[in-house]
């Protein structure tokens, strides 16, 4: 299936066009002269002569004069944003991030987290096969199992975390969270160390809302919140035994509109379901997509959202795994779900 040329100056569409034909065609490299043409609109034969079929490619007498000047100036703006968007997230993630600009060609290469990146890849896409066919599911828990991984490193030191998602009681076995939202919201004060929240005073003479001491009724927690839009609950304690250390409250979303979850996560209900010792939790919302540098709204759906890590950001964060904790991320299985995901785009 011939891969979308995206429309438009979005630098992010632009590179994952190309990392997608790179990673589905038999050659490791396309000269910057086929993909101006294919920008261009003009994918003929000409602009396939830069690939063999063996899959290497083969030495050009194409130059870009060829290409005529109508549309010349647009057309070399978007080479120009790609090449950039290629380089930015090359560097934000060398472990990572499989492709490379190398004398005038976009090029794949060889790298210990390169499993990881293809899958974030093909959950980014609007063509893949999963999204018609409703099956997101089979790639959450190793998407959860990434942004769990990279949001340890946000907040650094010796962080600790767990996936809350509804959906981890049953894929994740021994160990995770119990089904009933209720006690799930127990067992995670349990990893926290934490109280019930703050509830309102029993009575009509009672002063201010207070903080629940051990031995009082719990403020009521309601199963049909499921987990109350948190897949991932992050902390970093101190190591002093004391409470009052920074906490995460995570969503993860693979849906193409994302900016809908930008405040799912109902933060007032969750001080009154858990204590965070007077240090209001962050929220923060994970997504595959590789957001538009240009974009105008970027500044406005962080301050939503709390944080949002796009792809970039899972780049940089991800680097400072070393080779075998990458390796571990990916399960087999999955490897082979994104591969096949990958080569029907």
């Amino acid at each position: 299936m011939a891969v979308a040329i995206p429309q438009g100056e979005n630098s992010a569409a632009l590179a994952d066009w190309v990392e997608t034909m790179l990673a589905n065609g038999d050659a490791n490299a396309i000269n910057f002269v086929r993909i101006a043409r294919l920008l261009k609109g003009e994918a003929t034969e000409l602009a396939e002569l830069e690939l063999r079929e063996d899959g290497e490619e083969a030495e050009s007498d194409l130059d870009l004069t060829m290409l005529g000047t109508e549309g010349e100036a647009e057309r070399d703006q978007r080479l120009d944003l790609l090449k950039q968007e290629v380089e930015r997230r090359a560097r934000a993630g060398e472990k990572i991030y499989p492709f490379r600009i190398e004398e005038e060609r976009a090029v794949k290469v060889d790298v210990c987290g390169e499993a990881v990146y293809m899958l974030l890849l093909v959950l980014s896409s609007p063509s893949a096969p999963y999204r018609a066919a409703r099956e997101a599911h089979k790639a959450e828990p190793a998407f959860d199992r990434i942004a769990l991984a990279a949001m340890k490193k946000y907040l650094g030191r010796e962080a600790d975390g767990v996936r809350f998602a509804r959906s981890s009681s049953e894929k994740d076995g021994e160990g995770t969270r119990p089904k009933l939202f209720s006690e799930a919201v127990e067992w995670l004060r349990d990893h926290l160390e934490a109280r019930s929240g703050l509830v309102e005073p029993d009575d009509e003479d009672g002063e201010t809302p207070h903080w629940e001491w051990e031995g009082e009724n719990p403020a009521p927690v309601l199963n049909t919140y499921k987990d109350a839009g948190v897949d991932l609950v992050v902390w970093s304690d101190f190591g002093d035994d004391r409470a009052g250390f920074p906490v995460l409250l995570v969503q993860c979303t693979v849906q193409l509109t994302w900016e809908n979850k930008l405040e799912e996560i109902p933060l007032k209900l969750w001080e009154r379901w858990i204590n965070f010792s007077m240090v209001p939790p962050q929220t923060a919302l994970v997504i595959p997509f590789s957001e538009d540098p240009q974009s105008d709204h970027w500044e406005d759906r962080c301050l939503r959202a709390g944080v949002v890590i796009d792809r970039v950001r899972l780049l940089v964060l991800l680097n400072e795994l070393e080779c075998d904790e990458l390796e571990e991320l990916i399960l087999p299985d999955e490897i082979q779900w994104a591969r096949a995901e990958l080569a029907a785009i």
